[in-house]
């Protein structure tokens, strides 16, 4: 499935808190936060190739 571009941003944009929220999370509990988040979207975004 494909999202048209200016609709994507638009989520992004208005969830950007939760996004930052959870890599707040993670990383008070010793997690690499914001290098957790770039690994799962790199993964998805690979995956999503096949």
């Amino acid at each position: 499935m494909m999202l048209i571009p200016a609709f994507e941003n638009a989520l992004k944009a208005e969830s950007k808190f939760l996004t930052d929220g959870w890599i707040k999370k993670a990383t008070a509990k010793g997690i690499d936060g914001q290098g957790a988040y770039d690994f799962y979207v790199s993964r998805v975004n690979e995956l999503s190739k096949l």
